[in-house]
């Protein structure tokens, strides 16, 4: 899955796997073998929604991934925790 809020769906294989949101699958092994990417996945692991339609739902996660938002967005982590306790 792809944690990195900083790329984008590209034919470059190495950043086109990190794509956030995007599952990347390899078949094969090692130096033979194929990655393939799915840009909008929707994936279920044990039974739990993780990802649907490449947005994080699962509620751990989601908190993950929109705290990496923030950070990429330039909002420090610190600040956003800080906000989020004064939060009503």
């Amino acid at each position: 899955m792809g944690f990195n809020p900083g790329t984008r769906s590209s034919e470059a294989v190495v950043e086109a796997e990190r794509v956030f949101g995007g599952l990347t699958l390899g078949f094969g092994q090692y130096p033979f073998h194929v990655d393939a990417s799915v840009c909008t996945p929707t994936m279920r692991v044990d039974g739990a929604l993780l990802l649907e339609r490449g947005q994080f739902v699962a509620d751990d996660v989601a908190a993950i991934a929109n705290r990496l938002l923030a950070a990429y967005a330039g909002q420090s982590l610190d600040a956003q925790e800080s906000s989020a306790r004064s939060a009503p």
